[in-house]
């Protein structure tokens, strides 16, 4: 019986390990994404899909410029009533500018295999003929 409860007792101190590292690894959290949606010229949407709750925003800057302190998405609480899906509006960028950009999940940066930017739209209004449409 005291065999028993060791083992018991062991296999719940392990279980419990293996979940603290997993949990403390953001990559594990992304299950889609993340991908842009609509552009504007003064905004950008982009999307993202975790496989939990957790918090996600996205850091953005304008490509080809130091770092330094980076624009900041909204932060979106995923929860499994949205499908733990988190829409992000990038509403800091200039009309025609590309940014780049890094993914957090519960405040941690998540390592992507793919560059991550984007593009706002160029202030064609009343200066150039609008941009070709598709549909």
């Amino acid at each position: 019986m005291r065999h028993f409860i060791y083992t018991l007792a062991l296999s719940l101190v392990l279980g419990n390990v293996v979940f603290a590292q997993k949990k403390a690894d953001p990559i594990t959290y992304l299950q889609s994404g993340p991908m842009v949606g609509y552009s504007e010229m003064r905004e950008v949407m982009l999307w993202v899909q975790t496989n939990h709750a957790c918090q996600v925003y996205v850091e953005y800057w304008e490509s080809g410029q130091p770092e330094g302190i980076p624009h900041l998405t909204n932060a979106v609480q995923t929860s499994a009533e949205n499908a733990f899906t988190a829409h992000l509006l990038a509403d800091e960028v200039l009309p025609g500018k590309n940014y780049d950009a890094r993914l957090r999940i519960d405040g941690k940066r998540v390592p992507l295999p793919y560059p991550f930017h984007f593009h706002a739209r160029d202030l064609w209004q009343y200066r150039t003929d609008p941009p070709a449409f598709r549909a």
